[in-house]
């Protein structure tokens, strides 16, 4: 009989890749204090290598920016002009705390009782928060 070492199994395999892309992630980007595009580039990471569904890369990845200049556009004359779809703040760069703007559209969610919309936004926090 063939013992393999626990260290070697596949799910110890699998455990320790997903360990490593989210270290070099948190090494590379501050989620803190990050632009969009940083953002889309970690998703897309993340989502390369299988450790978030499709649904959670699109949740990452949805573009606030583009949805508000749509509906400013399409709607023009009913929403005012500094209407803006995110819930925090960016800096001068670009960059926004991220972890802040999915925890406050929970918190929004959960006050209103859109408690998929809840969980939705719990699971990328916990995506965005993940350091290995």
């Amino acid at each position: 009989m063939i013992c393999i070492p626990l260290s070697e199994t596949v799910e110890n395999r699998e455990q320790k890749d997903s360990s490593a892309i989210y270290k070099e992630l948190s090494g590379r980007y501050d989620v803190r204090n990050a632009t969009f595009e940083e953002i889309i580039e970690m998703s897309e990471a993340i989502y390369g290598v299988g450790k978030i569904s499709l649904k959670e890369h699109a949740a990452l990845t949805f573009d606030y920016d583009k949805a508000t200049n749509n509906l400013k556009w399409r709607a023009s004359g009913y929403i005012a002009a500094d209407f803006d779809m995110y819930e925090t703040f960016v800096n001068s760069d670009g960059q926004r705390d991220w972890i802040a703007e999915f925890d406050t559209r929970a918190s929004k969610d959960f006050k209103y009782g859109n408690l998929i919309g809840y969980q939705s936004k719990m699971k990328v926090l916990d995506i965005v928060g993940k350091k290995e």
